[in-house]
């Protein structure tokens, strides 16, 4: 994929510098355009494009609709994507023309908790927050809104998004005064407050934790949902060839969603771990969800 980021660019980046060759203007094409006898699959991915310079924009769109600019031609094994945030998402878009809307097909993406915790399982983030983003990223049944991405509150700038929960959990090994004081100023008082409490909560179960790898099949299945989630995460985070069967007996004694949950994180982190007998085994009770 070649990402090209249309708010910083002008439009002869995307045409090429003039040059004189035999007596005529040519225009060189630029490294970030493929090849014309390219044959890789690839795509041509204009993010930020609802902050593009009019001038840009305008270039871009000879690209969309023609698959080519001057005399340089797209390769027919070349896709093109293009990004941007809404008009009512007060990130500084501008209102795009309806030519420019016109030439393509329209997918609206929101941010989902679930999506965001596997991803951070998988990239190895500290497993509090996959855990957190589950426990509270949705709304509740009392009506408190989810924290996987809101509204600044009145008076401050921060709020929550999948980007500043992963810049939080950063914050995580720091000391207490300073890492609550970052994650206000990163994702909103609001949501600061309920993370700090969720991670007293995971501190808590340090304890079960061994108790867990010790005796995974009597060890206590908590209640709390919170402690669930809490649990959930550790375990899936800690899972290796050694403790693979204490995670998947402990985890089938816990509701069927953490089991399904706890597993695969595990497997997504590191995908070796499929090849087990506790897997394959697992795998045939759980034909409907696993991967």
């Amino acid at each position: 994929m070649t990402d090209i980021r249309l708010s910083t660019f002008d439009p002869v980046d995307l045409r090429g510098l003039p040059a004189i060759v035999d007596g005529l203007t040519k225009w060189l094409r630029p490294a970030i355009w493929p090849a014309l006898d390219a044959t890789e699959e690839t795509i041509l991915f204009f993010d930020e494009m609802d902050r593009a310079a009019p001038a840009v924009a305008n270039a871009a769109l000879q690209i969309v609709l023609e698959r080519r600019i001057g005399e340089h031609v797209l390769p027919a094994c070349v896709r093109i994507v293009a990004a941007g945030n809404g008009e009512t998402d007060r990130t500084g878009t501008q209102k795009i023309s309806s030519a420019q809307a016109n030439r393509f097909t329209h997918l609206y993406a929101v941010a989902d908790a679930e999506a965001t915790a596997a991803h951070l399982a998988r990239k190895g983030t500290h497993p509090a927050m996959p855990a957190f983003l589950r426990f509270r990223g949705h709304a509740t049944a009392d009506g408190k809104p989810g924290l996987i991405h809101g509204a600044p509150m009145p008076g401050e700038k921060a709020f929550p998004s999948p980007r500043a929960w992963e810049k939080v959990a950063g914050f995580i090994h720091l000391p207490a005064p300073q890492r609550s004081r970052l994650t206000r100023g990163t994702v909103g008082s609001a949501a600061a407050v309920e993370w700090e409490a969720f991670l007293r909560t995971y501190a808590g179960i340090a304890g079960l934790m061994a108790d867990i790898m010790a005796r995974p099949e009597s060890a206590d299945v908590p209640e709390e949902p919170s402690l669930q989630y809490a649990v959930s995460s550790a375990i899936a985070r800690k899972a290796d060839f050694a403790s693979w069967r204490a995670v998947i007996t402990y985890a089938a004694r816990m509701p069927r969603e953490f089991c399904i949950v706890t597993v695969l994180d595990a497997v997504r982190r590191d995908p070796r771990l499929k090849a087990t007998a506790e897997y394959g085994a697992w795998a045939v009770a759980n034909q409907d969800v696993a991967l």
